[in-house]
């Protein structure tokens, strides 16, 4: 009798691991912030990254706000290119792909807009606006 309460918590412990989804992934801590760009035709432009939301900055006091629900980190010959997934209720989910960079100077870039870079900058730095 002991034995089948064993195996029969053992199956369920591999049942629930197989059939029950994976827990999200967190856009990772080093990530976060508030970024952007020096290139002048995004000047009125940032991107805030929590590790639950991207933020869109698109003008005077417009945002875009999209909810992470998913991440994954894949390699792309030597950087690691972090993929989002993102959802606004009401719409199609969409995903956004982004490489860190943190060598000389840290720096965010898109994977479909590699010449565009994306500085840190702070909060102070952001209500200049």
């Amino acid at each position: 009798m002991k034995k089948i309460l064993i195996m029969l918590g053992i199956g369920l412990v591999v049942f629930g691991l197989v059939n029950f989804p994976k827990s999200k992934t967190l856009l990772p801590d080093e990530m976060t912030g508030i970024w952007q760009s020096d290139d002048a035709r995004y000047s009125d432009r940032f991107l805030r990254l929590t590790t639950t939301t991207v933020i869109f900055g698109i003008g005077e006091s417009e945002i875009d706000v999209y909810f992470i629900t998913d991440t994954k980190i894949k390699s792309k010959g030597e950087v690691e290119v972090v993929q989002l997934s993102l959802h606004r209720p009401g719409e199609e989910d969409i995903k956004l792909s982004l490489i860190h960079e943190n060598e000389e100077e840290e720096y965010l870039r898109l994977l479909n807009q590699q010449n565009l870079l994306w500085y840190r900058i702070s909060e102070d730095e952001l209500a200049l606006f």
